[in-house]
């Protein structure tokens, strides 16, 4: 079952692990990769150059996690050291009772906040078998195994996951450490379709990393079916329709928005409106750069990487954000969650935690979303 795109009311910090339904894996996930972030700055603390360039949490609501501050050693650990250190084999061996040991981990971390036993956590939990436990464990735990290719291989078995959080999750993740893995190649492969010439209406699409193949932006999916018949009636919607690579790469990015300027000089597409996803939105970003006006720029779900993506203002006429809190992909791209510029109008909706929300049709009437735009 996929895991919600209305999950409102979660369970915040160390009392994610109190249960462990759909919902309290999400903020499970979400705890296990601040964890990552907090390893990550434990390490920067080691170092006297980076003293006065600590990062703060990436998101007011990461704060809600109250994430303990990790007294680190500067290591990387074995499975097999930390099990002996914190006495896990024993409950270990059995997957039923790796649940209950994640969850004694986690709230022992609390008040005891070892390098050695967020290791232990994290290592637990990539061996738990619910999917957005074990992707978000293996993605935070590169910051502090020893093995490698043991989380390697769990990012890259999870981008062939059902749902779409789990893939987007672990594709991101796999993305940032080993970028050349095959599994990433056969997510986004550049197309050779040629755009043809023709005169575009005045609205558009633009899919996100490795979404190239998906449907729900495509014409005929849920998504780009709701917006073509209850908020954009000058959607484009024939065959030829917009498409990247989907890659994770500045340079696919650029790629893509060279891609869309040449879609909408083709198209004669004038001062378009264009909804982007993800990364997808910052590929809108760079073509405005590369001189592509358009009279409205919706961003949804988008890693805030600021400025190295930032629009060129003069060329769009309104600047929408809308996103959910704290967004479990963008967490593992490492980008921000919200925009801090008077120019870009936030929106950021009453769900947690999951990247696809923002372009669910349901959200989209159960918040309002079109009259945000």
């Amino acid at each position: 079952m996929p895991y919600p795109t209305d999950v409102t009311e979660p369970r915040l910090g160390v009392e994610a692990f109190a249960r462990n339904d759909a919902a309290s894996q999400m903020a499970q996930a979400a705890y296990l990769l601040l964890l990552g972030y907090e390893l990550r700055r434990g390490r920067e603390r080691l170092l006297p150059s980076k003293s006065g360039a600590i990062e703060t949490p990436p998101d007011a609501d990461a704060a809600l996690f109250r994430m303990p501050q990790i007294v680190v050693e500067g290591r990387r650990y074995r499975f097999s050291e930390v099990a002996a250190r914190e006495s896990l084999h024993a409950r270990y061996r059995r997957e039923a009772d790796r649940y209950e040991l994640s969850r004694d981990l986690a709230f022992r971390l609390q008040t005891e906040p070892r390098e050695s036993l967020a290791a232990a956590l994290l290592l637990v939990c990539v061996a738990r078998g619910d999917p957005i436990v074990r992707a978000a464990a293996a993605a935070a735990g590169m910051e502090i195994t020893a093995e490698p290719m043991r989380l390697i291989g769990v990012l890259a078995r999870g981008t062939r996951d059902g749902d779409p959080l789990v893939r987007d999750l672990s594709a991101t993740a796999l993305a940032r450490v080993y970028p050349e893995h095959s599994a990433l190649r056969r997510l986004a492969a550049r197309s050779r379709r040629k755009a043809s010439a023709g005169t575009a209406r005045t609205s558009l699409l633009v899919h996100g990393t490795f979404a190239r193949d998906q449907e729900w932006w495509q014409p005929g999916g849920d998504f780009h079916s709701y917006a073509l018949a209850n908020v954009l009636p000058d959607l484009y919607a024939a065959a030829d329709r917009f498409e990247w690579s989907g890659g994770y790469s500045d340079a696919a990015r650029m790629l893509g928005a060279q891609d869309l300027q040449a879609w909408a000089s083709n198209h004669s597409a004038a001062n378009p409106l264009i909804i982007g996803h993800s990364h997808g939105a910052n590929v809108i970003f760079v073509a405005s750069q590369m001189g592509v006006f358009m009279r409205e720029a919706v961003l949804l779900s988008c890693p805030v990487h600021w400025p190295q993506y930032a629009p060129d203002f003069s060329k769009v006429g309104k600047l929408v954000s809308v996103r959910v809190r704290l967004d479990l992909v963008i967490l593992a791209d490492f980008g921000g969650q919200r925009f801090d510029d008077p120019r870009i109008a936030e929106n950021v909706l009453g769900v947690w935690f999951n990247h696809s929300a923002t372009h669910e049709p349901a959200i989209w009437q159960q918040y309002a979303v079109p009259t945000m735009l």
